[in-house]
């Protein structure tokens, strides 16, 4: 099912009835930022990181050489600071949630800063930082978040557009705006579950009773900025400089609840980006990135792999691009993500990877994410995707039928290799190829399963768009669809589909040996482009007088 505002205020409501962290080690995360400059020795390789040492884990990471090994200690550490490691770094926690290595991006609020006034709890202390004008920045033009997100008119921020957030043990709580940009917090809109933030009185106003929960809110570094990031793909190199930080490795941890903003951001300090951004070389494994505003995980850069991960819960997508060169799988989960209503055009959703290649995407689960699953665009190529399972993402807003919802999408993108997937139950097609050429679906051992999706089961579309780059010119030439097992449901659709002018733009696709269950042979389900006219067809139509899936079966 879908992930919409009310399904997310039940897991609110669960999280109420006894689900709560680890008590809180107090200010231990809470100045672990670049630049404060503690006199630090390095302690050795390994380095056993004490809980102490946590609050200046960057002093610790400058003082050492490359090639170090930090092993992080069991605990939950908030206002965690960002890390700039050196190349060759590897940071070991213990695994994440109780007993784990939990770094947050978010600081607590004591219950002691809360008042009860008619029916909401207000916070008159923690809010130091006005995001209202990084959230303008953020959305300029007003399209950053879906539609019907903007409360307060077309040129305020909308919902996605702010990036510090309130938690409640644990749990993503909804953010309100009132319809009002000089009242955006009237406390007669929040509700149980819910919170808003008036900046101009620095007041968190709360739905639910503070007391007996932990109540976390990220935001302020405490230097007057965002934070947004957990680890950065960079070296710091003295006087301001950065440079790339190559062959780092992140194990056993979970990164969550950073404000990080959207990567196009202008105008904020630092820029925007994923809270954790990889370059050549990277290695993650058994790490958790959640409850972040933003982007969970940038995928820069070379030779990297992505193994036993999950992605999970973040405000816009889990992942996002450019890639090449990379491994993700096995064993990686990415869910439930586009928590805070972005815009699915621009990435949100599971995410989006662009204009790169090549990649091997293996044994992993993209699910129940409001957009597509997994998405190539913008001449994506030489990916292989395989053994994955894609199900439940969904079109967003709802009833959306042109955005999201697409188990695996492959837009203007090529030479692309989809093979033994299990694509279910996604809003709108199983697997789109939306002007591209050069892929193939399937064949001989890697038929994908592909059932009860809502628009189509396998499509291949164009649409007469332009661009430039790895596979221009675009076109939909060349695409095999093989011995692939499809489940129809009487509303779906499966073959060629074009709606410009079109001058050979299919020539070479071909399905070929498919199977169709679900007793709709007769129905009007199979589309084919005859170089002048758009067809529905049955399945013996479709085979005996376009030649398709001569030896399929229905």
């Amino acid at each position: 099912m879908p992930v919409s505002r009310l399904s997310r205020l039940v897991i609110v409501a669960v999280s109420l009835v006894g689900v709560a962290l680890l008590p809180p080690i107090g200010p231990a995360g809470a100045s672990a930022r670049a630049g404060s400059k503690l006199a630090v020795t390095c302690p050795g390789n390994p380095v056993a990181v004490s809980v102490s040492m946590m609050a200046n884990l960057q002093d610790y990471v400058s003082a050492c050489p490359g090639g170090t090994e930090f092993d992080l200690p069991v605990g939950d550490f908030y206002r965690f600071g960002t890390i700039y490691p050196v190349t060759g770094d590897r940071f070991i926690g213990t695994g994440s949630g109780p007993g784990g290595t939990n770094l947050y991006g978010s600081r607590i609020l004591p219950t002691s800063n809360w008042s009860a006034r008619s029916g909401v709890w207000v916070d008159s202390v923690d809010v130091t930082l006005d995001t209202r004008a990084i959230a303008a920045l953020d959305d300029k033009t007003g399209v950053s978040c879906a539609v019907g997100y903007y409360p307060q008119g077309p040129k305020a921020p909308g919902i996605c557009d702010y990036p510090d957030l309130l938690f409640l043990d644990g749990a993503w709580l909804a953010r309100v705006l009132g319809p009002d940009p000089l009242a955006p917090c009237p406390g007669t809109l929040v509700t149980a579950g819910t919170y808003c933030i008036d900046y101009g009185a620095k007041k968190i106003f709360l739905g639910t009773d503070p007391a007996g929960h932990t109540v976390s809110y990220s935001g302020d570094s405490g230097a007057g900025q965002l934070l947004q990031f957990a680890f950065e793909r960079t070296t710091i190199t003295g006087l301001g400089g950065l440079k790339l930080a190559p062959a780092v490795t992140l194990m056993k941890l979970q990164v969550s609840q950073y404000a990080n903003t959207d990567p196009t951001t202008a105008g904020v300090s630092p820029p925007g980006g994923a809270v954790v951004q990889m370059t050549n070389g990277w290695v993650l494994d058994n790490v958790v990135i959640s409850m972040n505003h933003g982007v969970g995980l940038g995928m820069g850069g070379d030779a990297w792999t992505v193994s036993n991960t999950t992605l999970t819960y973040n405000g816009k997508s889990g992942y996002g691009g450019p890639s090449s060169n990379g491994t993700f799988g096995p064993n990686n989960s990415v869910t439930y993500n586009n928590q805070d209503f972005f815009n699915v055009v621009w990435g949100a959703g599971a995410g989006k990877m662009s204009g790169a290649g090549p990649i091997t995407i293996f044994a992993s689960t993209f699910s129940h994410n409001l957009g597509n699953g997994l998405w190539f665009d913008a001449s994506y190529h030489n990916a292989l995707v395989t053994g994955n399972t894609m199900v439940g993402n969904t079109g967003f807003p709802p009833g959306d039928s042109q955005h999201g919802g697409d188990g695996i999408r492959v837009e203007i993108s090529c030479f692309i290799t989809i093979t033994n997937n299990v694509v279910t139950g996604n809003d709108r097609v199983g697997i789109n190829l939306d002007n591209s050429h050069d892929v193939t679906v399937g064949g001989v051992g890697g038929a994908n399963t592909v059932s009860g999706n809502g628009n189509g089961e396998i499509q291949v579309s164009y649409h007469g768009r332009t661009g430039s780059g790895f596979c221009s010119p675009l076109s939909s030439k060349n695409n095999h669809v093989i011995n692939n097992a499809m489940t129809m449901s009487g509303t779906d659709a499966v073959g060629v589909q074009v709606d410009a002018a079109c001058n050979g733009c299919v020539s070479g696709t071909l399905f070929t040996g498919n199977t169709y269950a679900g007793g709709f042979c007769s129905d009007l389900l199979w589309q084919w482009w005859d170089g002048s006219i758009q067809q529905k067809v049955d399945f013996p139509t479709w085979k005996a007088s376009y030649g398709q899936d001569p030896t399929g079966k229905c």
